[in-house]
């Protein structure tokens, strides 16, 4: 499957040990969600993958000091529990709905429905039972590959001083 991930133009992909605390995007946000996420998985030795590249190349807030690199990881590559939901992540993380999609920014009973739902799970801390899914789902999941990455799942067109 090809996945997408935005990583630090210093990071060796495929060796060495990844600094979490360092290289995790949002980790200064909300570092007890780092914590507990790296809990509850036993491990702190990943990287984020997109599934649609579109996604990834539009995820501006990555790609500042970063590079993206193309994967082509083996349905058995991820690690366990390792679909998250995007949208409930950013939930966790910012103690805020997603942004709407335009389609449903566009009808005002459609985004009221939308962020009531949101604003009701986040007031209830009911959002850890719904991170990890059991089913890719398109514009929500984010899969979870380990780190260090085999070189073997890099595609042609990332220089060789990466991995």
């Amino acid at each position: 499957m090809k996945l997408w991930t935005w990583q630090n133009k210093k990071l060796a992909l495929t060796e060495g040990r990844y600094e979490s605390r360092k290289y995790s995007a949002y980790y200064f946000q909300n570092p007890e969600a780092y914590e507990r996420l790296w809990g509850e998985l036993e491990t702190d030795q990943f990287l984020w993958c997109f599934i649609k590249e579109e996604e990834a190349k539009n995820n501006k807030s990555q790609n500042k000091g970063n590079r993206l690199h193309e994967l082509d990881v083996p349905s058995n590559g991820r690690i366990d529990n390792g679909n998250i939901d995007s949208y409930v992540w950013h939930c966790i993380l910012f103690n805020a709905p997603p942004t709407p999609s335009y389609e449903i920014g566009r009808h005002n009973d459609k985004r009221r429905e939308y962020l009531d739902y949101w604003n009701e799970k986040i007031e209830n801390n009911d959002l850890w039972g719904d991170l990890y899914l059991k089913e890719i789902k398109p514009n929500r999941s984010q899969l979870l590959i380990p780190y260090p990455v085999r070189k073997c799942w890099i595609c042609k067109g990332t220089p060789s001083r990466y991995f």
